[in-house]
């Protein structure tokens, strides 16, 4: 009678996992094995293995080599391997190499010269893409290009040398076409980045003003080099659409026209956008 309580007592302060006679052993890449039932860890980077003498032990996927079945007596033995905590990784989206084409809508605060003489805050739009390449798991590289688009307001105001005041309104376009590297670091959905980029500006000015018969400025555009920096995160939304913020810095290197004492023009952008993972 008491050997079969004491069965009993035994039987059912075994976890139910142990009383399986079908076992998962999984084998890492540091040699160790866990055996016991493999289950939902509730994150993906991670299984759970529930083991055969009790407790339980979180194993990265990536450092899985194999998962095979075992079938065996339904008694206790000694554990293969203890617990350890997993690696303190950072969290990864395991993304891999692929087109991204991206959005970004913003304003801009002109620098420089062009800015102290003449032009207001612009709105601005820019559409880009990129090929990333991921290096591990939390780094990844991209290059591509990108096309943006700025639309300034201007006034300025002029005396003539025998005392005449004059008001000169004008509008000015900026178009400018760069090359881009990026670098990201994924940290599960969140990704901040950091961006250069290096190209060409084209600049289209037509402040042409008639004043007493005579045409004062007029309509001109010059192509100069140009280059922009800056950082910036995004959110993953899907697996493929992220939203996001950036901010761009442009200096001002280059006159915005061919004229004498002609400003230069950069600008500092702000922008939110949205990016599509293909």
């Amino acid at each position: 009678m008491n050997k079969i309580i004491l069965a009993i007592v035994v039987l059912l302060a075994t976890p139910a996992w142990a009383q399986s006679e079908t076992w998962d052993v999984v084998t890492t890449t540091d040699g160790m094995e866990y055996r016991g039932v493999v289950t939902d860890s509730g994150d993906e980077n991670t299984i759970k293995v529930l083991l055969e003498v009790g407790g339980e032990v979180l194993v990265n996927k990536e450092d899985v080599v194999s998962v095979k079945k075992e079938t065996g007596s339904a008694a206790p033995v000694k554990p293969t391997a203890t617990y350890q905590e997993p690696p303190t990784h950072l969290p990864s989206t395991e993304k891999r190499n692929g087109l991204v084409a991206s959005l970004q809508i913003g304003a801009a605060i002109p620098t420089g010269e062009w800015n102290d003489d003449y032009a207001k805050a612009s709105f601005g739009i820019g559409v880009g893409g990129r090929y990333e390449m991921h290096l591990g798991r939390n780094l990844s590289i991209g290059v591509g290009g990108e096309l943006d688009f700025h639309n300034w307001s201007a006034r300025t105001d002029l005396t003539f040398p025998d005392g005449t005041p004059i008001e000169i309104v004008g509008t000015a376009r900026t178009i400018g076409v760069m090359a881009t590297g990026r670098a990201t670091l994924h940290l599960g959905k969140f990704t901040p980045y950091v961006f250069a980029g290096v190209g060409a500006d084209i600049n289209i000015v037509d402040d042409e003003t008639e004043f007493n018969g005579m045409i004062i400025g007029g309509k001109d555009s010059k192509v100069g080099l140009a280059f922009e920096f800056g950082p910036g995160a995004n959110f993953e939304l899907t697996e493929k659409l992220a939203i996001g913020a950036q901010i761009t810095i442009h200096p001002a290197i280059n006159q915005i026209l061919d004229r004498t004492g002609s400003p230069k023009l950069g600008y500092a952008g702000v922008s939110g956008g949205l990016s599509y993972r293909f």
